[in-house]
């Protein structure tokens, strides 16, 4: 029987074999989720506990477990390759895709000090003020980047009090800083729209800051609520004055609302 010799495959078949076998992966994997434990406390409100008679004690726990998507897991890890070959090939082929994903990962970018990260996930489409449990504005507040805060309020519409889904504030992240990055940071989100006298479940941030115990915070937050509390008193009293002109302030912001961003669109 004649032997039959079969040609070896040439390097350019080889590589357009591997690269169907990634897609196929990529393809079944894209939107696996997975449980993962981050070494630290992500959710502001979760390292407070609240007693029967509604009094709150501090408690880091120092790790919290998130579900993430190997887009999140990548963007916590700063690996920028993997995150432009896993979002620009699903683009590409069509794989499913969803926003919220985006959102997430970039607030894991900079949660972990992953700026050029986040940028490229802003490219991608990531928006920093929408998220269904945390917003980029939340994790640059955790971080104390005064830029991003900045860009994100003044371009991207990010609102200063948006909450995350356990309720928190960009103010709430940034009570994590160390002093002095803690006030510094949070002087900067009042000056940029956030309200000293919000709550947060019923609570001032003066009560949470001398819970975690930062005194010196807390001073300082109960001043920026009074200040806040008679320029408000003030404006209001200059209102009721009669006037020859009438004024608007476009400095406020309301919170993102997808319903109601839906109903827009449909009128």
């Amino acid at each position: 029987m004649p032997y039959s010799h079969q040609p070896s495959p040439s390097r350019s078949e080889v590589v357009v074999k591997r690269t169907q076998a990634f897609l196929n992966i990529l393809s079944t994997s894209i939107s696996k989720i997975e449980s993962i434990t981050i070494p630290a406390d992500v959710y502001p409100l979760d390292t407070f506990i609240e007693d029967s008679e509604g009094d709150i004690f501090y408690f880091p726990a120092g790790e919290t477990q998130l579900e993430v998507s190997p887009l999140c897991w990548a963007a916590h890890q700063g690996l920028d390759a993997v995150i432009h070959a896993v979002v620009g090939i699903s683009r590409q082929t069509g794989l499913p895709w969803h926003q919220e994903d985006l959102n997430r990962a970039m607030f894991l970018a900079l949660y972990f000090g992953h700026r050029n990260t986040a940028d490229l996930l802003k490219e991608f489409g990531a928006q920093p003020g929408r998220g269904l449990l945390f917003t980029a504005i939340h994790a640059a507040a955790r971080q104390g980047l005064k830029d991003e805060i900045f860009g994100f309020i003044r371009f991207d519409y990010a609102c200063p009090d948006v909450r995350d889904a356990s309720g928190a504030t960009p103010v709430m992240y940034a009570m994590q800083l160390d002093h002095p990055r803690d006030w510094e940071t949070i002087d900067f989100l009042f000056r940029w729209g956030a309200d000293p006298r919000t709550k947060v479940n019923n609570k001032t941030y003066a009560q949470y800051a001398r819970k975690m115990p930062k005194w010196d915070l807390a001073r300082q937050l109960e001043i920026a609520a009074e200040v806040a509390a008679a320029e408000e008193t003030g404006a209001a009293a200059a209102e009721a004055e009669p006037t020859l002109f009438a004024s608007s302030d476009p400095s406020s912001c309301t919170h993102w609302n997808e319903s109601e961003e839906e109903s827009e669109e449909e009128l």
